[in-house]
């Protein structure tokens, strides 16, 4: 049987253990690197030749170590993305899967302030390798652009893909 005195140093030690824990669940939050792709965060119209083809939604997710992000258009496309910085390379990531059957798995190859920058290897249905560079930049006024662009030649040169302008949705 407990004594009271067993009870209370039971329950004191698991108090502190809940508010301990609490303390250092969300160590992300506090670290600016984290904190970079920021300028992204919040509900967007995205523009692309001055016409609105989609929307989307970008969020803080698991205590501020990732963001997520869920496009749609009014169409039947849509897709969802993880963006992480991972500390072993020191690299922002973002994993791409859409809802027609496209997956990329996006990789940090330059950054500044209100910029980022990624490139991953996609493949063509005839099984041709190519590159896509993928870069985010914060405009004065707030919005954000989205620039993919394509190399079939390996970086000699570049086709736009999408250019997409990011608005926040009032």
């Amino acid at each position: 049987m407990l004594t009271m005195r067993k009870l209370f140093l039971i329950t004191t030690v698991l108090h502190l253990s809940i508010y301990c824990f609490a303390q250092h669940t969300s160590p992300c939050e506090k670290d600016s690197v984290y904190h970079h792709f920021d300028f992204w965060l919040g509900e967007w119209s995205v523009y692309s030749n001055d016409k609105q083809v989609g929307t989307n939604i970008i969020t803080k997710a698991k205590g501020g170590c990732a963001i997520h992000e869920n496009y749609t258009t009014p169409g039947q496309y849509s897709g969802q993305s993880i963006n992480y910085y991972n500390p072993l390379d020191k690299k922002w990531h973002q994993s791409w899967v859409g809802s027609a059957g496209d997956v990329m798995e996006f990789t940090e190859v330059a950054k500044s302030p209100g910029m980022l920058q990624f490139e991953c290897e996609r493949m063509k249905p005839d099984g041709q390798i190519y590159l896509s560079r993928m870069t985010f930049r914060q405009n004065e006024d707030g919005s954000v652009r989205q620039l993919i662009e394509n190399s079939f030649d390996n970086r000699e040169s570049w086709k736009v893909g999408f250019d997409g302008l990011y608005k926040k949705k009032k």
